[in-house]
C-alpha cells in the first residue's frame, strides 16, 4: 500500500529548499553545482532531492523535475 493513501496531501508539498535543488537540476547542474550556488553540502542537497523525489512519487530526478515543472512548483 502506497503512503501517500494515508496521508493527507499537504504532508508532500516540496519545501522552498526542495523546490531551489530542483530548479537547479532542471538547468542540468550536478549535485556539487547545486551545493555550490546555496551554499550547503552536497549530501544536503542529495538528500533534498531524494525527498523531492519521493514527494513527486518518482526515482528519477529528471522525471521529478518534469512532475515539477507540469504542476507548476518550479
Amino acid at each position: 500500500m502506497r503512503l501517500r493513501n494515508l496521508v493527507p496531501e499537504e504532508h508532500f508539498a516540496l519545501s522552498q529548499r526542495e523546490k531551489e535543488c530542483l530548479k537547479l537540476a532542471s538547468e542540468s547542474l550536478l549535485g556539487k553545482e547545486i551545493a555550490h550556488r546555496l551554499k550547503l553540502s552536497e549530501p544536503v542537497v542529495r538528500l533534498y532531492l531524494r525527498v523531492a523525489r519521493h514527494k513527486l512519487g518518482t526515482t528519477d530526478t529528471g522525471r521529478a523535475v518534469a512532475i515539477a515543472k507540469q504542476r507548476g512548483l518550479i
